[in-house]
């Protein structure tokens, strides 16, 4: 039962930001419409049915998450990552982020979407920081590097920001289930446990919170797999 419900809350927090971004949709629908725009039209509601393609994954991949015989497949890790700026594309452009992206090509085995939820919640975290703190000059940056450790090769993702950063007794408390910085009313405090458990669980890997230069970035170290599916 306790499972259950850190699964549908989870699947709540996920689903707030694919909502977002289908109210922004309808609302430039209409003024494409009112304006005979069918270009705009057609791209917008492309968008939407992207994003619904996404909120109908979200429910499939949380109800096989607690199930230790879920498939795992061999996946580039940028298509993940551009995965998840597709999912955030209007809200970052909304919200004028800027967002630069420096990629490694790097394979890794799990599942594609799970890490994609993780890469989405850590932007809206960005965001929400963002507008907590009244930054007026918003940059992401996204880097996939590699690391050998122990003689064994990792890919490295930092997502970096510059929202202000956060105290050190909030940092060694993030991760913890139930724990949110936001009003209730808009965190669960699952989010990053959840995405935590992605990591850990699905993709063999770990996942790490650093404050700097008036801004935060989160390492997540995943295992390569440089296996041929051939």
């Amino acid at each position: 039962m306790a499972s259950l419900g850190q699964m549908l809350a989870n699947i709540a927090h996920q689903w707030r930001q694919p909502l977002s971004e289908l109210t922004l949709s309808l609302f430039n629908i209409k003024k494409a419409a009112q304006q005979k725009d069918m270009k705009k039209l057609e791209n917008y509601y492309d968008g939407s049915k992207v994003v619904i393609k996404s909120m109908s994954k979200t429910i499939e991949d949380f109800t096989n998450f607690f199930n230790p015989n879920k498939p795992k497949e061999r996946f580039l890790l940028k298509d993940s990552i551009l995965d998840a700026i597709s999912i955030m594309d209007k809200t970052l452009q909304e919200e004028k982020v800027s967002i630069r992206t420096i990629y490694k090509e790097f394979y890794v085995s799990g599942i594609l979407t799970e890490l994609s939820q993780v890469i989405v919640n850590l932007l809206k975290n960005s965001v929400d920081a963002f507008n907590k703190n009244s930054i007026s000059s918003r940059k992401l940056i996204i880097t996939i590097d590699g690391k050998v450790i122990d003689e064994k090769e990792y890919a490295i993702i930092k997502i970096t920001d510059n929202a202000g950063g956060i105290n050190e007794e909030l940092e060694q408390r993030l991760f913890e289930p139930y724990f949110t910085t936001k009003h209730t009313s808009s965190g669960t405090g699952l989010g990053l446990f959840m995405s935590k458990m992605i990591i850990e669980q699905s993709l063999n890997g770990e996942i790490d919170l650093v404050s700097q230069n008036n801004g935060c970035c989160f390492n997540i170290t995943i295992p390569v797999d440089n296996k041929d599916n051939e």
